[in-house]
């Protein structure tokens, strides 16, 4: 049982009156919920099981059963219950559908559509189940709509690994039954992959990566990410034949040009890259001379402002902070924020948007701290300053250190984090929220700050070790190719093929006209680093996850 079941828990107060077609009343089903509550609190978890196993569901309100199916997914949170919390996060997505937020208020255990969507799409992407399994499961859901669509998505996909052809019938049903589920574009994917319509289109693709240099290792990762959505080794597979074009940028400016006009003359359709920040601008600028559609990597804003064939795809701190304070404010409470962050102009980026987008949100920075990135020395100031304290000697920390603040958000590195955290502690400063970037999905946090990051959150596009169900036959395909596990640049580089595959196929045309049109109007990608959509602007955005440190293992924030 989780240490949260011995906390007092407070329940919410009564409501407004529940719809007429519910039939138990708000007093009777708040002592259900209480009686629930105590057999959660007892650690009694078999009863919990068996009372809400019995109940009407149709006869309460969303805001009960929310309630209900929280507790049960809480309680299944241990070995041997898998079945029954799947079966508690398949009646929750249900419950949202017709549940009002204001409802439960006070309700500490609440867990969140996310997380049960969360729960459930890795449900999906884990190994096929039994069928007496889904049996068992199809037969104690109510059959609401996002229930179905779980089940029959795990039904179709055991059935694809038997035999591919014959999903195409069940495939075409899905997409028709459930074209707003955030499992149907994966669906499409895998109905295109048995599609015949458009094997016949040929796809040049020019890749422009700094190959050498300082920046290869960065290059080359993103490279074998395309290679596998080009299906170059096998068992990464393509949705079509393509062809790459590589060539090196040395992350150097003139030679990003000099290759966006090589491959212009050898008739590529679309461009992958650059990635490197100074080698972006100028080659974006000349690929928009060319009329040849680009998707570049890199995290430099405003380059793809007034152009109409470049697009951006990368994982940028404008994303990474708005999902952070969102979770922050509205599904934690958090309120009041201190910014500790490194004198890097990364550092700064983020401790200004972090500072404008909290306030903007209803959120306080009661204060920005900064300190020196050459070689942790902040770190060893207050390092110094612990092994003072343990003397006996005085030791005054710096003012902003000690406001009054619930959270800490520091968009550094892991290793500097995971230092940070125990010295902070043990110095004195008050136990807090920490916040991080999606640097901190490593296990190098855990390892280094063991319990003193622990409920730590941070942002995650792309986690190997929580695969969903579009990232998990890309980690196992990649993974079998190439010896070792992909890491975020891999996976943008997969996702950037993708995309230009997906809006090749919906044009029906490899033209570099339709292609960069059909970039323009991409929606609801089902990317392996989130489901992403193109902006007006021709940024990507895309879903994140939040994710934290729980009894000591990466999990999705509940």
């Amino acid at each position: 049982m989780p240490a949260c079941a011995k906390q007092p828990v407070v329940l919410p107060q009564e409501q407004a009156k529940t719809p007429e077609q519910v039939k138990i009343p708000d007093a009777q089903a708040s002592a259900t919920a209480k009686r629930f509550l105590d057999m959660y609190q007892q650690e009694n978890c078999a009863a919990l099981l068996a009372s809400t196993k019995k109940l009407q569901r149709d006869q309460y309100a969303p805001k009960y059963l929310v309630q209900f199916d929280s507790l049960v997914y809480h309680c299944t949170n241990q070995d041997g219950l898998e079945k029954e919390q799947v079966l508690a996060a398949l009646h929750l997505v249900d419950d949202y559908l017709f549940f009002d937020p204001r409802d439960v208020q006070n309700f500490s255990l609440q867990v969140s559509q996310d997380a049960a969507k969360t729960r459930l799409s890795a449900w999906v992407a884990s190994a096929v189940v039994t069928d007496a399994d889904l049996e068992w499961l199809r037969k104690n859901t109510e059959g609401g709509n996002e229930s179905k669509a779980y089940l029959s998505f795990k039904e179709i996909q055991k059935f694809r690994s038997e035999d591919r052809e014959k999903t195409k019938p069940l495939l075409k049903d899905f997409v028709s039954s459930y074209p707003k589920s955030e499992l149907t574009p994966q669906a499409l994917l895998w109905l295109q992959e048995v599609n015949e319509d458009f094997k016949d289109i040929t796809l040049t693709v020019g890749v422009i990566l700094p190959l050498s240099g300082k920046y290869k290792i960065y290059g080359d990762a993103v490279l074998k990410g395309v290679e596998c959505a080009a299906g170059i080794y096998k068992p990464c597979k393509s949705l079509k034949g393509t062809k790459l074009l590589v060539r090196d940028s040395e992350a150097n400016p003139e030679k990003a040009v000099a290759a966006v006009d090589e491959l212009q003359k050898a008739g590529v359709q679309v461009i992958v890259g650059p990635l490197s920040t100074n080698a972006v601008t100028a080659a974006a600028k000349r690929a928009e001379h060319h009329h040849l559609p680009m998707i570049m990597l890199s995290q430099l804003d405003g380059v793809v402002n007034n152009l109409d064939y470049v697009f951006r795809n990368s994982i940028t701190p404008e994303s990474q902070v708005k999902t952070i304070i969102d979770f922050a404010l509205h599904k934690r409470n958090l309120k009041r924020f201190l910014i500790l962050h490194p004198q890097t102009s990364i550092g700064k980026t983020y401790a200004e948007l972090f500072r404008t987008r909290a306030t903007e949100a209803g959120g306080v920075v009661v204060g920005v701290q900064e300190y020196a990135s050459d070689q942790m020395g902040f770190v060893r100031k207050l390092q110094h300053a612990q092994r003072e304290k343990k003397r006996g000697k005085k030791v005054r920390l710096h003012s902003k250190l000690t406001l009054d603040y619930d959270a800490l958000f520091i968009p550094d590195s892991p290793y500097v984090a995971s230092y940070l955290a125990p010295v902070l502690s043990m110095l004195g400063v008050k136990k807090v929220q920490l916040l991080g970037t999606a640097r901190w999905d490593n296990q190098k946090l855990i390892e280094r700050g063991g319990k003193y990051v622990e409920g730590a959150l941070f942002t995650s596009a792309f986690s190997p070790n929580l695969p969903d169900v579009s990232s998990k036959e890309f980690i196992d395909r990649f993974t079998e190719s190439y010896k070792f596990s992909p890491t975020l640049l891999e996976a943008l580089g997969y996702d950037s093929l993708r995309m230009v595959m997906v809006a090749t196929e919906k044009s029906g045309s490899p033209s570099r006209q339709e292609i960069a049109k059909s970039l323009r109007e991409l929606k609801n990608f089902p990317g392996v680093t989130g489901v992403i959509d193109i902006t007006d602007q021709h940024d990507s955005v895309r879903t994140m996850r939040m994710l934290t440190v729980l009894d000591g293992e990466i999990q999705a924030a509940p």
